[in-house]
């Protein structure tokens, strides 16, 4: 299973989007399931429901510092490392669906009247 199958799998079990993202990584080592639950449940529908960032895109850039932000302060090479990973994936995630922006991606998904998304 992929992660994309395994968030989607979380997301239609009722976990928010940042939550089910989060879930799909619980199998890189240190991470402890309930631990993302917590730490992710705020995130979902856009920051709390402010339908602002996008939840799942909160949720990468979290999984991202826990696997790679375990770096001393003074390490900027480090630092650098962890941020390109982060503006890459936001960039992706634009690049497939257009936006990071929690509101429009469900009114797109309202026009595809996809309301497993709603």
């Amino acid at each position: 299973m992929t992660y994309n199958e395994a968030a989607a799998g979380f997301f239609y079990e009722g976990y928010n989007c940042a939550q089910a993202t989060a879930l799909a990584f619980s199998d890189v080592p240190g991470i402890r399931k309930e631990e993302l639950l917590r730490i992710t449940a705020g995130f979902g529908a856009g920051m709390g429901g402010l339908r602002q960032q996008c939840g799942a895109v909160s949720a990468m850039v979290c999984i991202a510092g826990i696997v790679k932000g375990g770096y001393p302060p003074n390490d900027n090479a480090a630092k650098k490392e962890l941020y390109d990973t982060v503006k890459a994936m936001n960039a992706a995630f634009i690049e497939r669906f257009g936006t990071t922006e929690c509101r429009e991606l469900l009114a797109q998904a309202s026009v595809r009247k996809d309301s497993r998304l709603l």
